[in-house]
């Protein structure tokens, strides 16, 4: 999920890049302009930081699930074991 998010987000930073300025060239659209472009470099640091933590978390999801499985198994064995000693 992480990776298709990174993808997207490449995507629309690449799509707003090759608009160019958005507000004209003249002295207010200049000032709209830089105004835009610190806001959006801020939001763009914001997703980045979300998407790192999102990579974060499934990381950890991962290595629970491989845990509880590999739990999961243990019991599987423990369980085996205990029915032969009772089956004699």
């Amino acid at each position: 999920m992480a990776d298709g998010f990174a993808d997207r987000l490449t995507a629309f930073q690449a799509r707003l890049a090759s608009i160019g300025p958005a507000f004209g060239d003249d002295e207010t659209g200049s000032l709209l302009g830089v105004a835009y472009d610190e806001a959006a470099s801020f939001v763009f640091e914001s997703l980045g930081e979300a998407l790192e933590e999102l990579g974060f978390a499934g990381d950890d999801l991962t290595a629970m699930a491989r845990s509880h499985e590999a739990n999961e198994a243990d019991n599987g064995d423990l369980f085996r074991v205990l029915l032969r000693r009772m089956e004699g």
